[in-house]
């Protein structure tokens, strides 16, 4: 099995790693997050699934827990599937930071994996985004909150809260109104979420996959 390939949004931007390329957005976020600036009701508000307990089929791959190919900063306990399609395996999940994380794993003998990670906050506003671009083809998966409509041309919903499309060129911003009539909740802070639009970031065309 080869080494994994990951990167986080402290490092946001367009890395190569040899087997393609991950594009990973969301970059308004500052490069260190104090642990009392994450609002952890904020956070589990954003998916239903991190309300719930977590069953042996939300775990990551072992090899993705611990070792060489070990994800950073990721808790095992927090790890939930997201869904699957033909390409690829996606999962949500909190990081020591108390960020939270979409995951990406392609199939194939490559094991490639990606992760994008975001506070609440953030996440509230952008959602997540994350695009892998290998020879063999691309991804782009959105994540979106609970209480938004997960339906986007030209992708397909995976699960719940996650869209999935094989890029063929660049996008524009993606704006997406709350499901219905959708109240604004509050953090600690009194500072409300989750009933404006959210602004899906623009993500370039593939590099080199062929995008089918």
């Amino acid at each position: 099995m080869n080494k994994t390939a990951f990167i986080s949004t402290l490092a946001a931007g367009t890395l190569a790693l040899g087997l393609g390329f991950v594009i990973v957005t969301n970059t308004s976020q500052p490069k260190a997050v104090a642990a009392d600036a994450i609002d952890p009701a904020m956070t589990q508000a954003l998916s239903p699934r991190l309300q719930q307990s977590q069953a042996t089929t939300d775990a990551l791959p072992k090899f993705l827990q611990a070792g060489t190919q070990e994800l950073p900063g990721i808790q095992a306990s927090s790890v939930r599937q997201l869904g699957e399609t033909e390409d690829a395996q996606f999962w949500l999940g909190i990081n020591e930071n108390g960020e939270t994380c979409l995951i990406n794993l392609l199939s194939g003998p490559d094991q490639l994996a990606s992760m994008t990670c975001q506070t609440a906050a953030v996440v509230w506003k952008q959602g997540l985004a994350l695009q892998v671009d290998t020879k063999a083809g691309s991804v782009r998966a959105y994540f979106l909150p609970t209480g938004y409509a997960t339906e986007i041309d030209g992708y397909v919903k995976v699960g719940d809260q996650l869209l999935v499309g094989h890029p063929s060129q660049a996008s524009k911003t993606i704006t997406v109104a709350p499901a219905g009539k959708s109240r604004a909740m509050r953090s600690a802070d009194g500072v409300s979420f989750g009933s404006a639009p959210l602004e899906l970031p623009w993500m370039p065309a593939p590099q080199y996959g062929n995008g089918n």
